[in-house]
């Protein structure tokens, strides 16, 4: 990290013998190369298309992408950051406004993998009953597609080891619409500790958001079981949102959600081509994202082409991102969410993009963040779903199954309450 310019504040040291500057150098970016232009308008369409000859889609060679998306947000904010007060007392640096996007799509090619008993030919589950589904999606049902029991690439931190088992069980506590910490101690989660109360209460925070939202009329609104009635129905829907935010239950809620909002997107399936207005390249979203990440050599990457499901995509904004310890863990919750809701749909999970707000380092946490910059990705694991789990509301922790995981050992550091 370059030294502070003349005329700057002074810069801290830490004990490694790195600068924390007062207010840093803005030289440099840690963007990776933006996406060619376009040559012209593309209206996405989920009817019947004509098939398109099978396009390749690059990927980087290693599973490290995103640990180093991750590492780059690091050195970012080391290099960049301006030093600021909060509400703990503990002291941060900060930047404003950052971008990840992480793979999430199977690891593996179609057609592979062990059927679960009672599905059909192509791996799910017989469409009876899914009268719900729109006539493309019946349509598309009949089509062979991959077993969804394939492994899927997971973006969990290889340069620490991350407690799985926490990010799990609070992702179905927040399904659960649940804002009481009982459930996450019985399964032997304390992240939420700190916030509650005596009787284990945090307020209206995000499972009371997120499954019954309180209307002015009086009503609840559940909006994780509206959207996924929005991603089945009208796929190409821009309003597929789910917001935590709620301004009228702020000020009750023991810590305001930080990650407040997501949007989910769906793209037609590599095999099809959308028409077009003025022609030119296929659409932005069959192309691969810069810095996206990638399942490691030893998965075998998929032929998209041969895959004839929509594209799911998830995208969160973060307003407030605790980088060391609260980002590794919403990154993995994130993606994990994202390819449930696709498991369920019959969708191909395909992208989940984190834009983040104010994203700082404690700088309790800069020692700590120095350590884990030194160490060398590993390979990234895979997630496996039971193929047996159609319903988002019904997944149990056994349900998951993580694979290839072989990180660095954990890095402890205190948490800002």
């Amino acid at each position: 990290i370059p030294p502070p310019t003349a005329g700057r504040p002074p810069a801290l040291r830490t004990r490694r013998g790195r600068l924390l500057p007062g207010s840093a150098s803005r030289g440099g970016s840690c963007r990776g190369p933006p996406l060619s232009g376009r040559t012209g308008v593309h209206k996405l369409t989920f009817a019947a298309t004509p098939a398109m000859a099978a396009r390749p889609f690059p990927r980087p060679p290693q599973s490290s992408g995103d640990v180093q998306q991750y590492h780059e947000l690091l050195r970012r904010i080391l290099a960049e950051g301006v030093r600021r007060d909060d509400r703990t007392g503990t002291g941060t640096l900060s930047v404003f406004g950052h971008q990840m996007r992480f793979d999430i799509s199977p690891a593996e090619p179609a057609g592979t993998g062990n059927r679960a008993p009672g599905t059909g030919s192509n791996g799910h589950l017989p469409p009876a009953g899914r009268s719900e589904y729109s006539k493309a999606q019946a349509s598309r049902l009949s089509q062979p597609t991959p077993t969804p029991s394939l492994p899927l690439s997971f973006p969990l931190l290889t340069t620490k080891k991350l407690h799985l088992r926490s990010i799990i069980h609070e992702l179905l506590w927040f399904l659960r619409g649940e804002t009481n910490i009982a459930y996450l101690k019985k399964h032997g989660v304390s992240i939420w500790d700190e916030w509650a109360d005596a009787d284990g209460d945090l307020g209206p925070v995000y499972g009371k958001q997120w499954r019954s939202w309180a209307a002015p009329d009086g009503r609840t609104i559940d909006q994780i079981s509206g959207v996924l009635e929005s991603l089945r129905n009208k796929p190409e829907s821009r309003r597929h949102v789910v917001t935590a935010w709620n301004p009228a239950d702020v000020d009750d809620m023991a810590l305001p959600p930080c990650h407040c909002l997501f949007q989910f997107y769906v793209a037609p399936a590599f095999g099809s081509r959308p028409s077009a207005v003025g022609g030119g390249e296929p659409a932005a979203g069959n192309r691969q994202p810069s810095g996206a990440s990638a399942p490691d050599a030893g998965c075998r990457t998929p032929d998209p082409a041969s895959d004839p499901r929509p594209r799911l995509s998830l995208q969160l904004y973060q307003r407030s991102a605790d980088v060391f310890l609260g980002v590794p863990f919403n990154i993995a919750s994130y993606a994990l969410l994202a390819q449930m809701v696709a498991h369920v749909l019959d969708y191909r999970p395909h992208e989940f993009i984190h834009t983040l707000g104010d994203a700082h380092l404690y700088l309790n946490h800069v020692e700590q963040a120095e350590l884990q910059l030194s160490r060398d990705p590993r390979p990234g694991p895979t997630m496996r779903l039971n193929p047996a789990a159609r319903d988002l509301f019904g997944f149990r922790y056994e349900d998951f199954t993580l694979e290839r995981y072989d990180p660095h050992p954990h890095i402890k550091a205190a948490v800002a309450v």
